[in-house]
């Protein structure tokens, strides 16, 4: 049904760590992990008792697990959930600067769009279903 619409991926999949394909009878519908619940906005206003740098906790604990595994050569992907009504408040903004100037400085991160990474995963990735 989403093929129809025109989508290429669908982001309420947890079922894996890495973006992966699945067949549809309009072709591959890719699956985007959702691993980052440390670092989704939301874990800064829903518990009134965590200050937004919770998120740079959690992002930066995230990144650096998974840095080190893609080093070791098995890439990984993270990403950071930012709701309009939330990530655009003040108090989030230098968290956000902080999290993206952190992963800038270590080579080899590609920034994307998760149509990016499905276009990509489209075009190099074999379905396994």
């Amino acid at each position: 049904m989403l093929e129809r619409a025109g989508y290429l991926w669908n982001g309420d999949d947890a079922s894996d760590d890495l973006p992966f394909l699945r067949d549809s009878d309009l072709g591959p519908m890719v699956m985007m992990p959702r691993t980052n619940t440390p670092h989704n906005d939301l874990t800064a206003w829903l518990a009134p008792c965590n200050r937004p740098s919770i998120i740079w906790e959690g992002f930066k604990s995230s990144f650096d697990t998974l840095y080190a595994e893609g080093e070791a050569g098995s890439p990984k992907c993270t990403e950071i959930t930012i709701h309009f009504h939330i990530g655009r408040r003040p108090a989030l903004q230098p968290i956000l600067r902080q999290c993206f100037e952190y992963a800038k400085s270590h080579s080899g991160v590609w920034f994307a769009r998760r149509r990016d990474i499905a276009e990509y995963a489209i075009k190099h990735m074999k379905s396994d279903q």
